[in-house]
């Protein structure tokens, strides 16, 4: 399992520096997993956001611009409890299809996001440099070596 670390830090580097870096480090980390599905499923080219974190709009620009997709936001990020309601409406036979009871339920977009290119070039850049960087201490056990709870 892989854990976060900080790298490039100097004493210049300030909260605010290391709260980006962690909204940067989850996006992604499911950029690398939405790649995967993408494999399987085709190109995705709009993603719905849900959970604590979507509130940060900082971080939904984030995952856009890592993306390079447009994210929407919708005014209810609690997707269990969204998803729950949505089947039992549809096994009840209160809406025949899961498209006509998210339409019906969740209701149109609070916010969307949509991706900057400059942006994503350097996301992508920095992508590449965090791969190298864990295959280089991985490949060593250095990675393993230093992540293990002491």
């Amino acid at each position: 399992m892989s854990q976060g670390l900080f790298f490039n830090l100097s004493l210049g580097t300030t909260k605010g520096d290391m709260a980006r870096a962690i909204f940067e480090g989850i996006a992604m980390e499911i950029a690398d997993n939405f790649s995967l599905i993408e494999t399987v499923s085709g190109d995705i080219d709009t993603i719905s956001v849900a959970g604590g974190m979507t509130r940060s709009d900082l971080f939904n620009q984030i995952q856009s611009d890592i993306f390079y997709k447009k994210v929407v936001k919708y005014k209810n990020s609690e997707a269990t409890s969204l998803g729950a309601t949505m089947t039992a409406a549809v096994t009840l036979g209160i809406y025949n299809t899961y498209e006509e009871a998210f339409k019906n339920i969740v209701g149109k977009e609070e916010a969307i996001f949509n991706p900057n290119a400059e942006n994503h070039i350097k996301y992508d850049k920095l992508r590449l440099r965090k791969h190298d960087l864990y295959n280089a201490l991985n490949q060593r056990g250095v990675y393993e070596k230093f992540m293990r709870k002491i």
